[in-house]
């Protein structure tokens, strides 16, 4: 698939560059990061079982289990490499990691989702799911954030009602109307001598835009970047508030599209597992929402 990933103007929460490595004096640089998973690694698994080699001519790597979801990976590299190369050779590893071994979570500080590999492997995923359905999981993930949305376009949530519906075609002018009102109301306030605040009204009206757009066209890039960026909003909040997002609600998201995708794509239809997923994130987030810190950044937005 080709994808100009500088066509879409909206908000990134990170753009992910190579760190600085340690020199072992015969041309070479040597730099580790610290990988999470989303599940426990497998028991047996280390670094001599797990070959990477193959997947570059320039790059090798050394992994070493730090925990039940933590690796070691230490990246070994000529010193005149190219950080962009750099990046590309270990997101190859990575991808690897992330689809053979375990699903992966931080890679350093940066959560998988920020990285243009991984990028183009929820395209490659939501391409897969069939036509006809890829309009629904696209409404899942919206219906997944609809309260936090709701909260700050001061509104009460409609999830529920949103949930019971989703999946029914007929339904489909009803979703995009309710979304692009949300849109509507997620104004962006204008600048008033102080900060921002965390920019959230603008990555959200991205997603309900970028979303409500992939379900009238069909585009596979406008429906990835949607739930990409409602990943981000989620993210930066926790984030802000100081709070582990290991474990968190961006965490679950980060889970809720694929496993989405997954189940589409090989039963074609929503099951009640997928709605019941929905339907407890949303849960969360509405308790999370009314709590006295979220209450407070979500003012200063």
């Amino acid at each position: 698939m080709s994808f100009d990933w500088n066509s879409f103007d909206a908000v990134q929460i990170n753009i992910a560059s190579w760190p600085l490595g340690e020199s072992d004096g015969s041309g070479l640089v040597r730099t580790e990061w610290e990988i999470q998973t989303l599940d426990d690694l497998p028991g047996d698994l280390v670094g001599d079982q797990v070959s990477l080699h193959h997947l570059s001519a320039d790059m090798s790597f050394d992994l070493h289990t730090l925990g039940p979801r933590v690796l070691s990976m230490t990246c070994v590299c000529p010193e005149e490499m190219p950080g962009p190369a750099r990046l590309g050779a270990a997101s190859a590893a990575w991808r690897f990691l992330d689809e053979q071994v375990s699903r992966l979570w931080m890679i350093g500080k940066y959560p998988r989702a920020v990285l243009p590999e991984f990028m183009r492997q929820r395209r490659g995923l939501v391409e897969q799911i069939p036509t006809f359905t890829r309009e629904a999981w696209v409404w899942l993930s919206l219906i997944r954030s609809e309260p936090l949305l709701s909260e700050m376009a001061g509104r009460s949530s409609q999830a529920e009602r949103l949930i019971s519906i989703v999946g029914d075609s007929t339904k489909s002018p009803f979703l995009v109307e309710c979304f692009s009102e949300l849109g509507c109301r997620l104004s962006v306030r204008p600048e008033t001598g102080r900060s921002r605040g965390l920019g959230l009204r603008r990555i959200q009206k991205a997603a309900i835009e970028f979303g409500v757009r992939g379900v009238s066209d069909g585009s596979v890039d406008s429906m990835a970047y949607a739930t990409e960026r409602l990943f981000d909003s989620l993210f930066v909040l926790e984030r802000s508030l100081g709070l582990e997002v290991s474990g968190g609600l961006s965490m679950e998201e980060d889970r809720a599209w694929f496993d989405d995708a997954s189940s589409l794509t090989e039963f074609e239809n929503l099951s009640s597992g997928i709605l019941d997923r929905s339907r407890s994130f949303c849960g969360r987030l509405v308790k999370f929402c009314s709590s006295e810190r979220a209450q407070l950044a979500l003012r200063n937005e």
